[in-house]
């Protein structure tokens, strides 16, 4: 080890202004390796939560039972890779509208629970899954509305595909 040192050193005093564009040109070389390797990751930590934020949204009927949601639910989670799901009650759904418009107290006088409809929101792990997930919950007879934006999704498929 010392004899490597040693030489190194002999190296450097014999030519010293090319040593050191060697040692700088290696240093900044690393450097931009690790930018671009933080670019990549960082990209590719963005993409995928972008990818985790789309869902579709069920509106169910007034007349709709616990059991039912259960069911459909269920359903859903076994036919295709489910992230996360998410049921809104009617009070829920209330709680979540009078946080959004807290600043208009016209829109909060004539809203009850009884107007808002309960909801299951569902996340799929691959964006690709969402299609298949609408068309389970339309199917659904307690299901009176899907809201799945598909031209978004699209979008966001495209844009995710050219960037990786």
């Amino acid at each position: 080890m010392s004899h490597k040192l040693s030489t190194t050193l002999k190296h450097i005093r014999r030519s010293p202004y090319q040593s050191m564009a060697a040692i700088f040109m290696t240093t900044v070389t690393f450097y931009i390796v690790s930018i671009f390797a933080l670019v990549v990751l960082g990209a590719h930590s963005m993409l995928g939560y972008f990818e985790s934020r789309p869902q579709v949204t069920a509106f169910f009927k007034d007349t709709v039972l616990d059991s039912d949601i259960s069911a459909l639910k269920h359903n859903v989670e076994s036919a295709v890779t489910v992230q996360d799901t998410r049921y809104i009650s009617k009070d829920d759904a209330l709680e979540i509208y009078r946080n959004q418009n807290s600043n208009n107290p016209l829109l909060l006088e004539m809203v009850t629970a009884d107007i808002l409809p309960a909801s299951l929101e569902v996340s799929a792990k691959n964006v690709a899954d969402l299609e298949t997930i609408a068309g389970i919950m339309q199917k659904d007879a307690q299901v009176e509305e899907v809201v799945f934006q598909k031209d978004v999704i699209d979008t966001l498929r495209k844009w995710v595909g050219g960037v990786r």
